[in-house]
């Protein structure tokens, strides 16, 4: 296999691999392995979704629920997908961020939780470790205690720097579909992330009109990507499930 093939840590994968070598090592049937990984990560999901939605305050239990009804949701939490992992712990730390900004009892516990959550989740997918930083947007030292605020500073540092040594996604060339044709063709092409980054960082401006031009463009594609694109981006749904949603 070429080393380069995927950049990203192989933690999140190994639930589902843990899942699949059983019966692969009993010499079992193969379709019994192939669901068998499928229904450990949707375990693993529709569980931490049940703890957002438990830990979440009252008056905004349905938003949890509704993240999981998406057909997207749905279809990326039972396939062997990090997805999953990424999903699951994702909605789990964004109801403990929740949780922290509307009510004013913490537990060292609960921090800790939100951390290892915003970890996992970050870990399958290393691009959105920016949102981490809404830990401290409910957090100070009065409510937050010192000693833990700092362990948290710590943590997250500790998690950038676990995210570079492992080669994430802007470190490396990425082979993907050609964007233009939003997955609608064959052609393929490399895009550079830190080239991008460098571009935005010496050309700030232009920020605004690349968010603009994306969104009047592909307005289409990025819409029905929020409810459900499947496969790889080759099918989608009735556009009466889109406008029910």
């Amino acid at each position: 296999l070429n080393p380069d093939s995927c950049s990203l840590p192989f933690l999140p994968y190994l639930p589902s691999g843990l899942a699949m070598s059983i019966p692969v090592n009993l010499g079992l049937n193969p379709l019994i392995a192939f669901y068998l990984g499928r229904l450990t990560n949707l375990g693993i999901a529709l569980g931490l979704f049940w703890l957002a939605i438990k830990i979440i305050p009252r008056g905004l239990k349905l938003l949890p629920a509704l993240i999981l009804a998406l057909p997207m949701t749905l279809h990326q939490i039972s396939s062997f997908n990090k997805d999953a992992i990424h999903l699951g712990f994702g909605i789990l730390a964004f109801s403990y961020i929740v949780k922290f900004a509307l009510e004013k009892k913490w537990s060292t516990k609960q921090v800790l939780i939100c951390l290892a959550s915003f970890s996992l989740a970050i870990l399958a997918r290393p691009q959105y470790i920016l949102i981490s930083l809404s830990f401290f947007l409910v957090s100070n030292k009065k409510r937050f205690g010192k000693k833990i605020l700092y362990f948290s500073i710590a943590g997250l540092l500790l998690l950038a720097i676990l995210v570079i040594a492992v080669r994430t996604s802007l470190l490396n060339n990425i082979y993907s579909a050609d964007t233009q044709s939003l997955g609608h063709s064959t052609h393929a092409t490399f895009i550079y992330p830190a080239t991008q980054t460098w571009y935005l960082v010496e050309h700030p401006l232009q920020f605004p009109v690349i968010i603009w031009q994306t969104i009047s463009q592909s307005y289409d594609y990025l819409f029905k990507g929020v409810i459900g694109y499947f496969g790889w981006l080759d099918y989608t749904l009735s556009w009466t499930i889109y406008l029910i949603f």
